[in-house]
This record gives structure tokens, sequence and C-alpha cells, in this order.
């Protein structure tokens, strides 16, 4: 569990949990656009390699200081090594730095059965003909 009282993790703390994820996001964002000097009317690729944005190995340990320092928690600059994109960084932190903030869903949605599927279309086009009619 995160004890974390940095102010960035107490404000994603204070905001709903549906809004928590776009708030971090452009925390995170700010912090790549200021290493990699990308102008405030350009957005922040990403879905990128971090490699192909101009990353180097001092770049990183700068972003993983900023990070570091914004959410008051030591992060290994090798996670953002081992992290290819922003959108890969940004998963990590949900999931490995504050989970608590975050909480994953206990299993994903299970896909219908292809026949219960082909069932669901056939009441469907059904309904959408008998409307039209």
């Amino acid at each position: 569990m995160t004890t974390t009282r940095a102010p960035a993790v107490e404000r994603l703390r204070h905001l709903p949990a549906s809004e928590r994820r776009a708030e971090l996001e452009s925390m995170v964002t700010e912090q790549f656009r200021a290493v990699l000097l990308i102008p405030d009317d350009e957005p922040v690729p990403l879905h990128e390699s971090l490699f192909a944005l101009g990353m180097s190995s001092v770049l990183i340990g700068e972003v993983q200081h900023r990070l570091s320092d914004l959410l008051g928690q030591n992060l290994h600059s090798s996670v953002l090594f081992n992290s290819c994109t922003v959108a890969q960084v940004i998963d990590y932190l949900t999931t490995d730095v504050l989970p608590d903030m975050f909480p994953q869903s206990a299993s994903p949605p299970t896909a219908l059965p292809p026949a219960m599927t082909r069932v669901l279309w056939d009441n469907v086009l059904h309904e959408m003909g008998a409307g039209a009619a």
C-alpha cells in the first residue's frame, strides 16, 4: 500500500477514481515533455519508442529523477529502460507503484461463446427487421 504524501499523489488521491489515470498521464507526459523539449502545442506520443523520441540513458536518468520526485518514491531507471513507451511507463506506475490508487479489476470480462453471440446478433437483426417493417 502506498504511504506517499507527495503533493502529486495527494492530488490523485482526491480525484474520483475515474479521473486519476488521465491526471497521472498528464503529470507523466509533462515530465517527458520537459526532458525531451517537446513544445506545449505538440502532443507527447504515448506509444512511440522512447528511443525513437530521442531518449538517451542520460535523459532516462533525468526522467527517473523527475518521476521519483513527483511521486515521492524511488523509481529505478531500469524500469524506464524496460518500459519502451510513455504508455508503458504509465501502466507500470498504475500497477506497480501506485496500485492502491488504481485498483485493477479482479478478472477481465469474459467473452460470450460464439454460439451465444450468434443468437444475440440474430435477435438484434430480427428486431431491427421487425421495427423497419
